[in-house]
């Protein structure tokens, strides 16, 4: 075939995306580049309630829209309820905010979210009870509040905060017992009493208000002072540390690893709002022992989003999935895009909000070294999660027995008659345990699958510490052929650690086949597993869809022939019911120039799909490469009306014109094909002589 037919088969094909690529960032950008807004809002606004990598990576961002973004996912991190309309941790920081400059600074000429009192009623709000002296002899003024806090808040239940005018002048400054002292609250007379005796100054203000003698030595009750000597806790800077720290405390920054790593996968609106998952990736077994990728993603309840449909009689989301799978070059060998439908009752609801909701799939997968990644966006909140895996698929060896990844599960469900999907095996599915987590006392079930292995041979697997063996079962290779078969290992009477599971594929003679070994983590705390599973994946019980999947791959990596064997059996496999791998393949057998063949596949098709390019385009071409140019004509100005044509495909239109001595359209189609590539001095010499020809 002549050199523009091999480009033929290109335009066919399409052109694979390339992979993203991360923006590169300039660092950190000072303050003076933000507008008046965003400076305004990070030095005087949140302040107080960023944490150091929110701070830092606000500053690195590079325009107005992606620091307007963040700010609206800073928020929705804050958020108690999402599914309020209302962000109630918002509405309360700028209720406290507005306080403070209000009712704080009556005491100076600064705002009052700068003052002392200002910057603690932010991070804590209303206090439990406000105590105010003032004007008394004893003591200058004072303030005592008197703070409760939630369980979780890392902050005694019960603390004091005192705020003092040092000597009466000036604005009210945060008392410290240790740096300060008892006598800094005193004033005149008093503040001369016996310092041999730094008791009496603790018995006198405790004769004002015995929690400020209390508080005198100590803002965390818990952790009180000496009263008999009045010397104060040294452990009010801890308090004040955790105080400080306290906003940031339950807010995770990960979104911001998620934001830099994989923000250019999703569209802008869900940037900013990255969540960590626990995901797990196996090699099984197709029905003709091709490999079949399965995957579990889980994401935990606080980081899935539903809302009430319209009729208020359940809740709801919709999750876009991506699968994503390139060779370690980065070239893209599969994708694919699904919209998943998420629709509980809300007994349903109430039972699984506790718990993670699981996501999980298949997809066949042709031999080599792969990067996996499965991509989630919920709509409702803009979330995403990425799921990442490095895969290789071993080529087949003749004859040789095949054995799966073996599929670390912490329960096994029984079906008859089960339509083959995600971690199917059998008569059985498994329920994976996602990161390979387990814990102490769990039982360990095993899943694995075998082909081409001989009556005798033997599956030995083993539960392993290091080098170290610790439990192992030998058990007979056919009661994991047909589908696969499960094993159970108890997990009492472990440590807690990381221990390596491994099976191995032992012949007659013990000699090993094959090996597979994985990682799993076993742990004191019961693991929390999915109550919720999404289950989708590929149609593998649809004749000729393992075929045509994996010859997709193998042309995408550039192995054609490997290729062609699979679209051939796809064919085979599915007649006329899978039209798609008709015209892949007789995209593929125009390039050796087997035009016969390509009619023979794309003819049936003609009439079921009058407007499919690849249908009508390859006809085109194989009437084209027949020399049949004017019904090559017919075809090719209908395929490119169906589809903006390359100046492959124009520059086989203008010349079929011309052989059937339509000069004046062939004169349009090679315009047209120069518009789109310039250089191609041969068409111009072409166009040249046509419009010569022309009156």
């Amino acid at each position: 075939m002549s050199a523009p037919g091999v480009a033929l088969l290109v335009s066919l094909l399409g052109a694979w995306p390339a992979p993203p690529t991360e923006p590169a960032r300039t660092g950190q950008e000072p303050l003076e580049r933000l507008t008046p807004d965003h400076r305004t809002w990070l030095e005087e606004e949140v302040t107080y309630i960023i944490t150091a990598p929110e701070r830092e990576f606000f500053l690195a961002l590079e325009t107005v829209e992606e620091r307007q973004r963040f700010i609206e996912a800073f928020w929705r991190r804050r958020d108690p309820d999402p599914a309020s309309p209302v962000n109630e941790a918002r509405e309360e920081h700028y209720r406290r905010l507005d306080f403070t400059n209000r009712s704080l600074a009556d005491d100076t000429t600064r705002p009052g979210w700068m003052t002392d009192r200002g910057r603690m009623f932010i991070l804590l709000g209303q206090p439990r009870e406000r105590q105010r002296f003032d004007g008394l002899n004893e003591i200058v003024s004072t303030e005592l509040w008197f703070y409760q806090s939630e369980a979780g808040a890392g902050l005694p239940s019960f603390f004091y905060l005192v705020f003092f005018r040092p000597r009466d002048f000036g604005e009210y400054r945060l008392y410290h017992p240790a740096l300060d002292g008892p006598r800094s609250l005193l004033r005149g007379r008093y503040a001369s009493l016996d310092t041999t005796d730094p008791a009496a100054i603790v018995v006198t203000l405790g004769d004002i208000s015995p929690e400020l003698g209390r508080a005198s030595l100590s803002l965390d009750p818990s952790d009180p002072g000496d009263l008999m000597t009045g010397r104060a806790s040294l452990g009010t800077d801890i308090l004040l540390d955790r105080i400080h720290e306290a906003p940031g405390r339950r807010i995770r920054t990960d979104y911001l690893d998620g934001a830099a790593r994989y923000g250019d996968r999703v569209t802008a609106d869900y940037s900013f709002n990255f969540v960590p998952n626990r995901s797990a990736f196996r090699m099984l077994l197709a029905p003709d022992a091709s490999a079949l990728v399965h995957y579990t993603v889980e994401l935990a309840p606080q980081d899935m989003a539903l809302q009430r449909n319209e009729q208020e009689s359940g809740y709801y989301t919709i999750m876009d999935l991506t699968v994503d799978v390139r060779e370690l070059d980065g070239d893209l060998v599969h994708t694919e895009d699904r919209e998943l439908i998420v629709d509980l009752s809300p007994a349903q609801m109430d039972a699984a909000q506790a718990f993670p909701f699981a996501f999980q799939g298949s997809f066949p997968l042709v031999p080599g070294d792969f990067e996996v990644s499965v991509v989630l966006r919920n709509r409702v909140m803009k979330r995403f999660t990425v799921a990442e895996a490095t895969l290789a698929v071993s080529e087949p060896s003749g004859n040789a027995p095949v054995m799966s990844d073996p599929v670390l599960a912490f329960d096994v469900e029984s079906s008859e008659n089960r339509e083959r999907g995600a971690f199917a095996m059998a008569q059985h599915r498994l329920r994976p345990a996602a990161s390979h987590l387990f814990s102490l006392g769990d039982t360990l079930r095993v899943g694995v699958q075998v082909a081409g292995a001989e009556d005798r041979a033997m599956l030995r697997m083993s539960l392993g510490k290091g080098e170290e063996t610790l439990r192992e079962q030998a058990l007979p290779a056919t009661g994991f052929d047909d589908g696969g078969g499960v094993a159970d290992f108890e997990l009492t009477g472990v440590e807690t650690g990381d221990y390596r599971f491994r099976v191995e594929l032992l012949d007659s003679e013990g000699a090993v086949l094959a090996e597979r070994d994985s990682e799993l983590r076993v742990i004191p705390r019961i693991v929390s597993r999915a109550s919720y599973v999404h289950r989708s994946g590929a149609p593998i019980s649809t004749p000729g869809v393992l075929g045509l999947t994996r010859g997709n791959q193998f042309l995408a990596m550039g192995r054609v022939e490997s290729a062609r064997v699979e679209l051939e059996r796809a064919v085979r496999a599915a007649g006329s019911d899978l039209p798609m791998a008709r015209w892949r393949l007789a995209s593929l057998v125009l390039r050796t120039g087997e035009t016969g063949r390509a009619l023979e596949l794309l003819t049936p098709l003609e009439s079921e799909f009058p407007n499919e390019h690849e249908v009508v385009a390859g006809l085109g071409f194989a009437h084209y490469f027949e020399g049949r140019f004017a019904e090559a004509a017919r075809y090719l100005e209908r395929a490119v009306s169906l589809r903006p044509p390359g100046a492959v495909l124009l520059n086989a239109l203008g010349d079929a014109h011309e052989q059937s001595d339509d000069f004046e359209r062939a004169a349009a189609a090679f315009e047209r094909s120069l518009a789109l590539e310039p250089d191609q001095p041969r068409i111009g010499e072409r166009l040249a002589r046509l419009r010569a020809k022309q009156p």
